[in-house]
């Protein structure tokens, strides 16, 4: 297969790689690691922090650089470069017959994602989750190798090829920036949710505008049936959002009591458990209080007659957010925030 693809490279007779990678920070000894090289000193000094001369794997690469000339090494023109990585792909990693769900939005993709793994496994069905906090499969840790929260199609195909067990859906966190640099290329969504939109990222997208387009690209990700949800309460968003594959999803109307947990009495985790049971297509939800909130997300840790709350809150919006659902909650403490 690597000779069909490039006639001329050279390799030992015996050279069966380990994998595929297109992260030379997890390259292992001996895969087919694919750079496309745009800045050739920025990539010589990450191959030279990450890469030792025990490397024996191949190096696929859209040009040559003084590093790369030293390991074994194939250059190939730009215009081909994905379309052999994802022949590689498809025949190293077979894809799985499995529905993939993505969650954008500048806060609520972890939780969003957690909750579709939590009703999932609610619902006995096999699920995979890819988000900021790691990789679980059926709500159990098996990696959080990876530096960014959404993988790469190729770093995808590889988790889902090593775990040992059937799955039948995949929630996956779309940042902003995966969006914007394809990371995800071949890949289509069966549906997606879009859980809000305020200012983050301005270092990398510069104005509100490009992160809203870089945010709207999720929509061409979409299979033709594919669903881009939207929460009902998100009023300004559903208004931005032309595309006619966007539906808007209702809150779902919890049964007041004790049982239900302390994570579902915010107004902001209400609308991301309505998107995530959309998301898996349920009608109603069961056993809520069997649900296991993700950590760092509303957290609450009580020590000496004194509530913690634990909260990944980030952005302005967030933070106000998180703020006002602590005083709804805790109306007759004193909150001090760090």
């Amino acid at each position: 297969m690597i000779k069909k693809l490039f006639p001329n490279v050279t390799l030992e007779a015996d050279f069966h790689p380990t994998g595929l990678s297109s992260l030379i920070q997890n390259a292992r000894n001996r895969d087919i690691l694919f750079v496309n090289v745009s800045d050739v000193s920025k990539v010589d000094k990450i191959l030279q922090s990450n890469l030792d001369e025990s490397f024996k794997g191949l190096i696929v690469a859209t040009k040559e650089t003084n590093v790369i000339k030293s390991y074994n090494h194939v250059i190939i023109d730009k215009e081909e470069f994905e379309a052999k990585k994802l022949e590689l792909i498809n025949h190293m990693y077979p894809a799985r017959d499995v529905r993939y769900v993505g969650v954008t939005g500048t806060n609520g993709k972890t939780t969003t994602c957690w909750l579709i793994s939590e009703l999932c496994l609610l619902e006995k069905k096999n699920v995979l989750y890819i988000g900021t906090i790691g990789i679980f499969y059926n709500g159990k840790k098996v990696s959080d190798d990876f530096v960014t929260t959404t993988p790469t199609l190729m770093d995808l195909r590889r988790i889902m090829h090593e775990i040992e067990g059937d799955i039948d859906i995949v929630a996956l966190e779309i940042s902003s920036h995966a969006l914007i640099q394809r990371r995800l290329l071949g890949l289509c969504l069966d549906d997606a949710a879009w859980t809000n939109f305020s200012q983050d990222h301005l270092d990398y997208h510069k104005t509100m505008e490009e992160y809203f387009e870089a945010k709207e690209l999720i929509v061409s990700m979409l299979k033709d049936t594919g669903k881009l949800f939207i929460n009902e309460d998100e009023v300004e968003l559903l208004n931005k959002v032309t595309s006619s594959k966007k539906e808007i999803v209702k809150n779902v109307e919890l049964n007041e009591g004790k049982e239900t947990p302390l994570f579902f009495k915010s107004s902001f985790n209400i609308k991301n458990l309505s998107l995530a049971k959309k998301l898996i297509g349920l009608n109603s939800i069961n056993n809520i209080e069997k649900i296991t909130p993700p950590p760092g997300r509303f957290e609450v840790i009580i020590k000496e007659s004194i509530n913690f709350v634990v909260d990944y809150a980030h952005t302005p919006d967030a933070l106000e957010n998180i703020l006002r659902e602590i005083k709804s909650t805790y109306s007759d403490h004193k909150i001090i925030t760090v």
